[in-house]
């Protein structure tokens, strides 16, 4: 035993040492919190991480709700390309 506290020891003075003990609770954000976090986050030029630390939401967490609003670039790409596209046509000479 006094083996072990000679161990914890640093420089002569014992270190204080801070031991959480229970179960983390999850938290529940309600639907009108996730809708101001994605509002926020919507705007433009905004700053992701910035918005997870303003709100303490683990950024992965906000990506997936803004991937689930359908508000990341890669579901905007994949809806563009999913939209009809016209190009002009220019008809030269007549067939017969």
């Amino acid at each position: 035993m006094h083996e072990a506290m000679d161990e914890a020891r640093h420089d002569g003075a014992y270190r204080r040492i801070e031991l959480i003990t229970g179960r983390r609770q999850r938290r529940n954000w309600t639907d009108e919190e996730k809708a101001r976090i994605l509002a926020e986050s919507a705007e433009p030029g905004v700053n992701i991480s910035a918005v997870a630390r303003r709100w303490g939401v683990n950024r992965g967490l906000l990506n997936v709700w803004r991937r689930e609003a359908g508000l990341t670039s890669r579901r905007s790409e994949q809806a563009c390309a999913q939209q009809a596209m016209f190009v002009p046509v220019t008809v030269i000479g007549e067939r017969t």
